[in-house]
């Protein structure tokens, strides 16, 4: 069985056609941006990832937390101490732990992404527009020239979708291994049948 995690990156990565989604989403396919972490914070971090593939997300939580208390100016590891702690059910907490993300390093689409969805969850639904906003803004200054591109369609249709913006489509629909890697419910969506 594929690990959630990495099946986000398979699937934007062929979504995208191109390796840069896998990248810049995911340590599942044996890529990841820790590379900067060395001695007892890369174990923790991969220690983290291995718990957070395995679905063990409160104890990839608690890796991350101590990766970011080692190394707190890590963008990385705080955007995936935020996914841990949604799906660990501590969505406030991984608002958090996203802002400071995006506080760090508001390069990355998957950060902004990530945050936006923690916020629909949230009800906290002008913050996440706000974020869907800056994700169009690129997409559209992108204009499909980027190395992103693809990934920035994908973050504002997930987002609008998560908004209730859009219906879903069958381009758009994440499989169900990514909608709960999102924290998507996919019954609550329409997305699967109940």
């Amino acid at each position: 069985m594929i690990g959630v995690g990495a099946g986000l990156t398979i699937s934007l990565a062929l979504m995208a056609g191109c390796a840069s989604a896998a990248e810049s989403l995911s340590a599942g396919a044996g890529a990841y941006r820790g590379e900067g972490l060395g001695g007892p914070a890369r174990s923790r971090y991969d220690q983290g990832l291995a718990a957070f593939e395995a679905g063990r997300f409160a104890d990839a939580a608690k890796a991350f937390s101590a990766v970011v208390k080692a190394t707190p100016r890590d963008a990385d590891a705080w955007r995936r101490l935020g996914q841990a702690l949604s799906q660990s059910g501590d969505v406030a907490g991984a608002v958090r732990a996203l802002q400071r993300s995006v506080k760090l390093d508001d390069r990355p689409v998957a950060a902004h992404r990530d945050l936006a969805l923690a916020l629909t969850r949230l009800r906290q639904d002008q913050k996440a527009a706000a974020e869907l906003a800056a994700l169009k803004s690129r997409a559209a200054a992108c204009a499909s020239r980027c190395a992103e591109a693809a990934e920035l369609d994908l973050a504002v249709a997930w987002v609008e979708q998560a908004l209730g913006v859009v219906p879903p489509s069958a381009s758009t629909r994440p499989p169900p291994d990514d909608m709960k890697y999102a924290g998507l419910d996919p019954r609550q969506r329409g997305w699967a049948p109940a």
